[in-house]
């Protein structure tokens, strides 16, 4: 028989963390505010991407 069947071997028992282990409010905050600032850089990513094209089309739009 293997030495697994006589009960030697035991995996470690794995466990979800508590919620006061999740993390701490400074360490929220400060994700929090990077979430933030990498949503303003997606937004001006974003303007600078596509503000020509849109101000092409609404110029076409206005001189119609």
């Amino acid at each position: 028989m293997s030495r697994n069947s006589y009960g030697r071997y035991k995996p470690a028992k794995w466990t979800y963390p508590t919620p006061q282990e999740w993390m701490t409010p400074q360490e929220h905050r400060a994700l929090k505010s990077e979430f933030w600032v990498m949503m303003f850089l997606l937004v001006v990513g974003l303007l600078a991407v596509f503000a020509e094209p849109l101000m092409d089309v609404l110029e076409m739009l206005v001189t119609r």
